[in-house]
């Protein structure tokens, strides 16, 4: 079958949602259930064929295997408007305009809607950051591992275990903080107290419950888990602008090949 794309833009041409979806590494069943079902296939038989898009925005970044509770790593729900597809084939291009309109059912205002919206765009943009740290910090966890690997027992490379076990506790306590570690099915949330990544999510899950504005205390709440995950984050920061690279300088010392932070979107 032709390799084709197909892109949903918004009425700036902004590319909103794009099919098919990158595969998640690590992702399994249970993951794609609990998100949706996942994202259908495109169809690229000759003829008509039919593709139904779910309204939605792309969603979060999500940590593979790391259960959830109260909401979703999904996108928030396209606003009533103009919208266009894009469809992309071999050495060809074709673009639509689409409309979506509002549930005639409902009373709820597109000032109302937008409130909404704009809310739970920011907490899947704060949920990404959470996820896309969380495995930045696994990522860097591996490499030490095997950097320890490497230098084997040898008492004079004993100064680079030190170092990453050093490195690895300033990142454990960042981590434990953004995720909880110990769950490691959807059971184990209700042993375990869930974490900030869990914490804007399940958020996501009150907003989004209803087409209906949020709620004050909904603001106040996404304001006090953002301050929480600036911290957060300022400290991690830190952590890769100074203490990496002094393990970094430390590791080629002892002619260990260094580490390297993957940036998001697969960029190094």
């Amino acid at each position: 079958m032709p390799k084709i794309t197909l892109e949903i833009l918004d009425s700036s041409g902004k590319t909103i949602r794009k099919y098919p979806k990158k595969k998640e590494e690590g992702g399994d069943e249970e993951e794609e259930f609990a998100r949706g079902g996942g994202d259908a296939d495109l169809p690229a038989d000759a003829g008509l064929n039919r593709f139904v898009w779910d309204l939605r925005y792309e969603g979060a970044t999500k940590v593979a295997r790391a259960p959830l509770w109260g909401g979703t790593t999904n996108g928030p729900v396209a606003l009533p408007g103009t919208y266009q597809v894009k469809l992309t084939v071999p050495g060809k291009s074709y673009t639509a305009q689409l409309e979506v309109v509002a549930d005639p059912r409902l009373a709820t205002t597109q000032a109302d809607l937008t409130k909404q919206f704009d809310l739970l765009l920011k907490i899947r943009d704060a949920v990404t950051q959470t996820d896309e740290t969380i495995i930045q910090i696994r990522e860097l966890r591996e490499q030490i591992n095997t950097v320890n690997k490497r230098v084997g027992s040898d008492p004079k490379n004993q100064n680079v275990i030190d170092a990453g076990k050093a490195l690895d506790k300033k990142m454990t306590a960042i981590e434990e903080v953004l995720i909880q570690t110990k769950a490691k099915s959807s059971q184990d949330v209700l042993n375990f107290p869930i974490r900030l990544n869990n914490h804007l999510v399940a958020l996501g899950g009150v907003v989004g419950s209803a087409e209906t504005a949020p709620t004050q205390q909904s603001y106040e709440v996404f304001d006090m888990l953002s301050q929480q995950l600036n911290q957060q984050l300022s400290q991690w920061q830190e952590i890769v602008s100074t203490d990496l690279p002094a393990y970094n300088n430390l590791v080629r010392q002892q002619e260990v090949p260094a580490l390297k932070l993957t940036q998001p979107g697969g960029g190094k």
